[in-house]
């Protein structure tokens, strides 16, 4: 089982009261205690919401991910400043006492007076803190047809937004059994595609251009259930698939836009370490051990714009929609 080594912060505040887990928050040092060096290990390397830890003689159960960000005052006003780090927040099962873990250290700056929170309701892994992937029965769109994404294979030709070709370079399942819980629900849209709350999907509108400059930008599955133009359902880990291809590339999934894994250095860890829990669907599982050799740079690339669910909200609210495609019928692989 993978071993972590955090700082665990506790922490003073109350939860409800402060509505964590939907609004930025901007709390005072005080609301903060000690700090401790921790170590404790997990049955997978995910984080999922109500999963249980063993830290220090307790158990805490995760409540959340984000991040967090020191904020220092300028005449008199609290401003973010430095590097936002990652944080977990957790709560002891048995007191009810909540604390944060940072994998990459507390945050800090010179003058530090406070620290700006963003805690959303999700698991944290080494992705982007949710399994960025289709539902298995949720179709995309190839070349001659569609295929369930569940069937989809290494070498098999997807058609992208552009309807050019795009090839898979690899699929991947996690090989959990966990339980469903909120964290790990799907976004199912009102054309059947089925994503993880994080993969991100095309927006477009008059508000992309207006906010960002640009005409479209990508943007977080779960701020269109948020909006109401989605729902959520009840999904485990295991029912989500990977799909990795020679170019970030944004594919037609039920024909609404969605986008391929973007590769990076903590993804790939991610999805090597997937492929050992249940087996990797790529020619020659070495692979996984040079992506710089085998997977094209181009791969690493955003196609568009990346924004944050918040952001998206925004963009929504003022009028922007997801881009989709109203394709004939074709065969179903």
């Amino acid at each position: 089982m993978p071993t972590y080594s955090m700082s665990m912060q506790s922490y003073l505040g109350s939860l409800l009261a402060l509505n964590f887990l939907s609004t930025q928050q901007t709390l005072f040092l005080s609301f903060f205690g000690s700090t401790n060096s921790v170590s404790f290990t997990t049955p997978n390397d995910r984080f999922y919401v109500g999963e249980d830890l063993s830290i220090g003689g307790g158990t805490w159960e995760v409540v959340g991910s984000g991040w967090v960000q020191p904020g220092i005052s300028i005449f008199g006003l609290v401003i973010p400043t430095g590097t936002r780090v990652d944080a977990i927040l957790v709560k002891n099962t048995t007191t009810g006492a909540l604390s944060v873990l940072y994998p990459d250290g507390v945050p800090w700056a010179t003058g530090m007076i406070a620290m700006v929170i963003d805690i959303d309701p999700v698991g944290y892994n080494n992705t982007t803190k949710g399994p960025l992937c289709f539902l298995a029965d949720t179709r995309l769109a190839t070349m001659d047809g569609w295929i369930a994404a569940g069937k989809v294979a290494a070498g098999d030709r997807l058609m992208d937004r552009d309807g050019r070709a795009v090839t898979v370079l690899a699929t991947c399942r996690a090989g959990l059994a966990m339980r469903s819980h909120p964290g790990l629900w799907a976004v199912r849209t009102e054309t059947g595609a089925g994503l993880s709350q994080q993969h991100r999907v095309t927006l477009s509108g008059a508000a992309v251009e207006m906010f960002f400059g640009v005409a479209e930008v990508l943007a977080p599955a779960l701020s269109l259930a948020e909006a109401g133009l989605a729902r959520l359902e009840p999904a485990r880990a295991r029912d989500y698939v990977h799909v990795l291809t020679d170019r970030h590339a944004i594919l037609l999934a039920e024909g609404l836009e969605a986008e391929t894994l973007l590769l990076g250095p903590v993804a790939e860890l991610a999805l090597a370490q997937d492929g050992a829990e249940s087996g990797i669907d790529a020619g020659d599982a070495s692979v996984l051990a040079d992506f710089a050799r085998d997977f094209p740079h181009r791969s690493r690339r955003a196609a568009l714009p990346l924004v944050t669910r918040r952001e998206a909200r925004v963009l929504l609210d003022q009028g922007a929609r997801p881009v989709m495609h109203h394709l004939p019928m074709a065969r179903v692989a």
